[in-house]
């Protein structure tokens, strides 16, 4: 999964990859952008490398209406990080 940050001053903006809706472990929500777990991003804070863990989703959704609209595999990619 994408993952890019930008760190500018003490903000740090994270970009992740927007994908086809997924539903979640638990069932409850749909997934469309995660980091599936901690990920490196490049950023350094003070010296120190920063990693981050980021899940987008929609909250509290019908699964069995879900998988049936959601359940094919698909990724769009985030061409570049978008302007501040």
């Amino acid at each position: 999964m994408f993952v890019k940050t930008r760190l500018k001053d003490d903000v740090l903006k994270i970009y992740l990859t927007i994908r086809k809706p997924k539903v979640s472990g638990s069932g409850k929500n749909l997934v469309i952008a995660t980091t599936m777990g901690p990920a490196g991003t490049g950023s350094k804070y003070k010296g120190q490398d920063i990693t981050v863990v980021a899940n987008a989703y929609i909250r509290n959704v019908n699964t069995a209406e879900a998988k049936s609209k959601h359940s094919g595999r698909g990724q769009e990619t985030l061409e570049d990080a978008t302007h501040d």
